[in-house]
């Protein structure tokens, strides 16, 4: 099926045409990312590897090669390629917002937010990216010392709400500090519907039961479980920034 419809692809066609026509054009870029966009992952990798080969300086082939790999879960691979990618040209914002994806799902928030930053500071108008960056601080709050942590906290006003994961990192991170009164005063300020939360009602618990000079150890295995499920839900939202994100 996938055949045929690369076989009666106009665009595919002229591509490929131009390609057999000058073997070292950089068509080979849109070209890849066409079959890649067709599932013919084999192909676009073949077609990518032999087009940065023989183009080996310019930098949108090897995000294209780079795009491909990651669709082939070579990640490795695919961080060497968009590393070429930023040494030919820094500012290549889509090479940067690649890097934080493959980061995400090697389970590297903090290389993550890293190269979602540099992604931002190159495009501070990608919404999709700010939103990532603003999520992994969030995700990321007990890399943060307690002054940066509360600076977190009021970038959000308390007459927004806060996604539920967000609130859950930020409360564990003050916990995590054994900065109690802090964790009881942003408990107050939640949501009625967060506070009723079997999540919140637990860390509540801990809280009646611990003095204040009392360190507070994190729950077992709750940090790791955590980072899982919050790198889970972030790479199912880098999936949708990097489909609508042009190369």
């Amino acid at each position: 099926m996938k055949l045929v419809m690369e076989k009666v692809n106009p665009t595919i066609a002229r591509l490929e045409a131009a390609l057999e026509q000058d073997p070292f054009s950089k068509v080979f870029a849109p070209l890849a990312e066409s079959y890649r966009q067709l599932g013919l992952l084999a192909k676009a990798e073949q077609v990518a590897q032999n087009g940065v080969k023989r183009n080996p300086k310019y930098a949108a082939g090897w995000v294209s090669y780079a795009r491909v790999l990651i669709d082939e879960s070579q990640y490795d691979e695919a961080l060497q390629a968009l590393s070429k990618a930023t040494d030919l040209e820094s500012k290549n914002v889509l090479a940067h917002q690649l890097m934080g994806d493959v980061h995400l799902k090697t389970s590297n928030p903090a290389l993550a937010l890293k190269s979602y930053k540099m992604a931002l500071f190159l495009a501070p108008m990608n919404e999709k990216v700010q939103k990532a960056v603003q999520k992994l601080e969030t995700l990321s709050a007990t890399d943060f010392d307690s002054s940066e942590l509360k600076r977190l906290v009021n970038r959000v006003p308390l007459s927004q709400k806060r996604d539920f994961e967000s609130t859950l990192s930020i409360l564990d991170a003050f916990l995590f500090r054994n900065d109690l009164n802090t964790a009881r005063d942003f408990i107050r300020q939640l949501p009625h519907e967060y506070i009723q939360r079997p999540e919140i009602a637990q860390r509540m618990e801990m809280l009646g039961s611990k003095d204040v000079a009392e360190p507070i150890h994190p729950l077992p295995s709750r940090e790791k479980e955590a980072l899982l499920r919050k790198v889970k839900s972030l790479e199912s939202f880098s999936l949708a920034a990097r489909k609508l994100t042009p190369i």
